[in-house]
């Protein structure tokens, strides 16, 4: 039998045990050790529900961008900006973003689809639950559509009076 543990079984087990001190852990018998382990068991079976439903709202994401793109390509030319906010609307920031990063940063290194701002872009971007899904659209029109999407946060964040410093810190005197 095959026995593997994961680093999320380990940090709950750590964490279950590190209430206890030595000698509780010495004086444990089978039945605690069950409840012990009937305990971490729901508390995995919680994280991996939680795990398995982000998977599944990356994947609607990544879907949910795809058509965007495919509805608002039309006659050549490309609404960006309505691809966006139909997007943005449904899914918000965090997994957009994320996707639209995991699908730059996982282009070939040659690939010159995307712009030098883009790639840049995208790696700055944190990456969270979502890294792992990429777009198969068109990499011309994810580069425009990041573009937009890019000044659409930047416009969005100037109207709220929030203005990101791009790595630079001012010295206030």
């Amino acid at each position: 039998m095959k026995f593997e543990l994961r680093r999320e079984d380990v940090t709950l087990i750590l964490d279950a045990l590190s209430a206890l001190t030595y000698d509780d852990i010495l004086k444990l018998d089978d039945a605690d050790l069950r409840a012990l382990h009937g305990k971490l068991s729901a508390q995995m079976t919680v994280q991996d529900a939680s795990v398995q439903t982000k998977v599944q709202e990356a994947i609607a994401c990544r879907a949910c961008i795809e058509k965007a793109i495919e509805e608002h390509f039309q006659d050549n030319r490309f609404d960006a900006g309505a691809a966006v906010s139909d997007v943005l609307n449904e899914f918000g920031k965090e997994p957009v973003e994320t996707i639209l990063a995991s699908t730059i940063i996982t282009a070939t290194p040659w690939d010159m689809s995307y712009s030098r701002e883009n790639k840049m872009w995208a790696r700055r971007v944190p990456h969270g639950e979502f890294s792992g899904e990429r777009l198969d659209s068109d990499p011309g029109l994810v580069n425009l559509f990041v573009s937009t999407y890019r000044d659409n946060l930047q416009e969005l964040l100037s109207k709220t009076g929030f203005i990101p410093c791009s790595g630079f810190i001012p010295y206030l005197l």
